[in-house]
């Protein structure tokens, strides 16, 4: 039997049609489509895909704005035994092309628009080509692949590189999708509104958990915070995932008014979580989780519940069963932080390189270093820093922008504060503070005078009217820097 008609990644959807064919999967635009009506038209898709001629061991990249469309392909991929992999539509098409071939792929279904920029030898398929059955394929003829299967491929969401292609085995995502559902407490008949971009693995992976245990989810096509908030009112939902800069507009949308009694979880991620926000969302009564993970982990390894009284920052984050944790560099350190570094079942097999996986996704002992800079307490917990690559050197010392940003985030007049830092011929580096708020800057740096000594003291302050961010909600660090 081959790893794709073993695994039970392809098995969730028809277990749950089987066990549950009445209850909703999911509801978009107002309609509710049930289980065992969700499985026939994976089916009926599954039919299509394969009269296109993609068959088992196919790369396929789908570019498209349709939720909807996604989450069938999403659902299909396995089934069919193909390699699957999401496109932000708005990412710019040079590097679209980029990933399309590092990923190795041979089809691409999309909405109406075919990038100049993408190979003349990959398959271009129409979602209204596809819908009315009508192929005409002017790319390479595909021979199937061979290698271990790979459902799932995802493009990065880092803020200063080119994204990489990132391989997600069945394994991955269903110790992924599993450890998730127990954390999150997500169960049979719970209803998670997906207003995340599904090109995203925060995002996707919501598709996998629900069908794992019969959830229902609700799909937006994109963030629209009244939309959320109506939907909040409408349906009995029990989890929903957002960044800070959705969780901001959905409190701005909210007024004084309380979150529903149905929602048990606000799951935060993607970003850094500015103190002031956090304790207005939970002063408000929203339950809010804060989660910790990447692309390369399947998503979440990591996560706490924060309460309006007990909750800190930095957060003390759980780490998740299954995954061993290190820090390394602790010896160049004087606080025992260092670069952390993950193992387990639910870091990813490699990134793609078009016909291999990189050599230095992950080291001999299956150890992925990530970027980011943490300290371990006594339980094992971990306490997330900031980045390696945004560390700034200043007078000798290495000085993590999110530790003095957590700083300065208590002065009066700060809504929200970058660090960044330009060249200093005393100090080597010295450090510019970038901020929003009501606050002068001849009183903000008053106050960093007295709160902070030495090199950790910004020499600059500039006062603008909105943090640079990327779609995903992260700072645009390197933004930040090209705009002193």
């Amino acid at each position: 039997m081959s790893e794709t008609e073993s695994h039970p990644l392809k098995h969730w959807l028809d277990k749950i049609a089987a066990a549950q064919p009445e209850s909703p999967a999911i509801y978009i635009e107002d309609e509710e489509i049930s289980y065992l009506i969700l499985k026939d038209q994976v089916e009926a898709l599954v039919t299509t895909l394969t009269q296109a001629g993609i068959k088992m061991g196919s790369h396929l990249a789908l570019v498209t704005r349709s939720a909807r469309i996604v989450a069938l392909v999403a659902y299909a991929a396995p089934h069919m035994g193909i390699t699957f992999l999401p496109l932000d539509p708005n990412l710019p098409e040079k590097w679209q092309a980029s990933l399309l071939q590092q990923a190795g792929i041979e089809y691409v279904l999309c909405d109406n628009e075919i990038s100049e920029d993408w190979s003349p030898d990959v398959n271009v398929i129409t979602i209204g080509q596809l819908l009315l059955q009508q192929f005409t394929l002017g790319g390479i003829s595909v021979e199937p692949r061979t290698s271990i299967y790979t459902p799932l491929m995802l493009a990065t969401s880092g803020s200063t590189d080119v994204p990489k292609v990132v391989l997600l085995s069945p394994e991955n995502i269903t110790t992924s999708v599993q450890s998730a559902n127990h954390y999150l407490q997500l169960q049979q008949n719970d209803l998670w509104l997906n207003c995340m971009p599904l090109f995203h693995i925060a995002g996707l992976m919501i598709l996998y958990r629900s069908i794992a245990c019969g959830a229902a989810v609700i799909l937006h096509d994109k963030f629209n915070a009244k939309k959320v908030w109506h939907d909040l009112q409408k349906y009995p939902v029990s989890h929903i995932s957002l960044v800070p800069t959705m969780l901001q507009r959905l409190l701005d949308v909210a007024g004084e008014r309380s979150p529903p009694a149905s929602l048990r979880l606000v799951i935060i991620g993607g970003a850094t979580l500015e103190p002031a926000l956090a304790q207005r969302a939970l002063k408000a009564g929203w339950p809010l989780y804060m989660s910790y993970g990447m692309t390369e982990t399947s998503s979440q390894i990591a996560g706490c519940r924060l309460n309006a009284e007990t909750w800190n920052e930095p957060f003390v984050l759980e780490v998740y069963a299954g995954i061993e944790t290190q820090i390394r560099g602790i010896e160049e350190s004087t606080d025992g932080s260092g670069q952390l570094a993950l193992r387990g079942a639910a870091i990813m097999s490699g990134y793609a390189d078009s016909q291999n996986l990189s050599t230095q996704a992950l080291d001999a002992d299956g150890w992925l270093l990530t970027r980011d800079i943490a300290k371990l307490n006594d339980a094992g917990h971990i306490i997330i820093l900031g980045r390696a690559d945004d560390v700034i050197i200043s007078g000798g010392e290495n000085i993590h922008p999110a530790q003095v940003e957590a700083i300065m985030r208590d002065c009066p007049g700060i809504d929200e504060i970058a660090i960044t830092s330009n060249d200093n011929p005393e100090w080597g580096q010295s450090l510019v503070a970038i901020y929003r708020g009501t606050g002068s800057k001849e009183k903000i740096e008053q106050w960093s005078r007295d709160k902070l000594k030495g090199s950790w003291r910004p020499r600059q302050f500039i006062k603008i009217d909105a943090l640079p961010r990327l779609p995903n909600g992260k700072l645009d660090r390197q933004s930040l820097s090209s705009s002193i």
